[in-house]
């Protein structure tokens, strides 16, 4: 299990009673949006710093919504890159991983509050609450005054968190993957109104699925093969997939005009040529730069401008995190006896 909220960044809990974690007050470091072009160099986007990730541009590359962590949690904030203004979007829930809509009005995102809700979609302007996008079979009964989703709402039988991650360009499916009780992840897609449909359940953890913008692939993480690589396959399918990375990969992102596709490779940034066929072409991976930026949690920690010129990715301020691991053995057994000494 992994945690962002109260106490600790990042803790791993194992079968025999072991935890390893990251202490708090050393994790949630401040980080500078950075411009990067495509021979890696770099410049500050703003000069306001946070704890900045998964940075994701609107369509015009005007806007840019962005999870902003602290000790607290997580909240979405929507950045006016022209103005240079930032504004809190989200408030309370544990609000994350941004997707924009296909036309700007609305962003789909994660937030848990009480209950089994995981998806959600807001306006931009703010004129209404967040709106749940589907239940799980096993949840409780709506927030009082929930406004739902026109239609039938539709449930996902499964017991893990979802996390949002590309909307098809006309807006009529929304991708995501699903966080498994053993770990692995399975891609969904729902479109409103609908039941989620699964899109891969397999052995495998998948991962990261996004809509090309012609909404005719769908781009994904696999370690099928042993590893992490990017494939596509064609959407809705069935049909055959392509394996696109050669040595291993993640995090995609599509070029607006859907002639590259976009990918990390550890510090490396990659991309691939992709011919517009109505099968899929696409060229041989090449290493635009090499730059350690801090890698995305369930979504990439970066985004492509509009034009395809540059890069936003946050970057640590150096010296502000800790990179000490915390091991506990017999963590149960340390939990119980406090527990006991708690009750007396």
């Amino acid at each position: 299990e992994t945690s962002r909220f109260g106490g600790t960044y990042f803790a791993f809990a194992s079968a025999t009673g072991s935890l390893v974690y990251l202490p708090a007050g050393t994790t949630v470091a401040d980080r500078t949006l950075l411009r990067v072009d495509r021979d890696g160099r770099v410049a500050p986007l703003l000069d306001a710093r946070a704890a900045y990730e998964n940075p994701v541009l609107s369509r015009d590359g005007r806007k840019l919504a962005v999870m902003i962590t602290s000790a607290m949690g997580s909240d979405i904030w929507i950045i006016d890159l022209e103005r240079g203004t930032r504004v809190r979007f989200t408030a309370g829930d544990r609000s994350a991983y941004p997707v924009w809509g296909p036309n700007g009005a609305k962003v789909a995102l994660q937030s848990t509050p009480p209950g089994l809700w995981n998806l959600f979609w807001k306006p931009l302007d703010g004129s209404s609450e967040s709106e749940p996008i589907f239940r799980m079979v096993d949840s409780a009964a709506p927030p009082a005054g929930a406004n739902l989703l026109p239609g039938t709402l539709p449930t996902l039988s499964g017991a893990g968190p979802q996390f949002p991650s590309s909307w098809a360009p006309d807006g009529s499916a929304l991708a995501f993957h699903e966080r498994k009780p053993n770990g692995e992840r399975d891609i969904w897609v729902v479109s409103p109104g609908s039941d989620p449909v699964p899109f891969l359940l397999t052995p495998f953890d998948e991962r990261l699925p996004r809509f090309s913008p012609d909404g005719k692939w769908l781009a994904y993480v696999s370690d099928e093969a042993g590893r992490s690589d990017v494939y596509v396959q064609p959407f809705p399918g069935p049909g055959p997939k392509w394996l696109v990375s050669t040595d291993g990969g993640d995090d995609p992102v599509w070029s607006r005009d859907g002639r590259e596709l976009f990918y990390r490779h550890g510090d490396r940034m990659m991309v691939v040529a992709v011919e517009p066929k109505a099968e899929f072409s696409a060229g041989r991976p090449r290493e635009l730069f090499e730059l350690h930026f801090e890698a995305g949690n369930n979504g990439p920690n970066y985004d492509v401008s509009p034009d395809g010129k540059w890069f936003v990715m946050p970057r640590n301020d150096q010296g502000q995190i800790s990179e000490e691991l915390h091991l506990v053995l017999n963590w149960f057994g340390e939990v119980q006896a406090h527990t006991s000494r708690s009750a007396q």
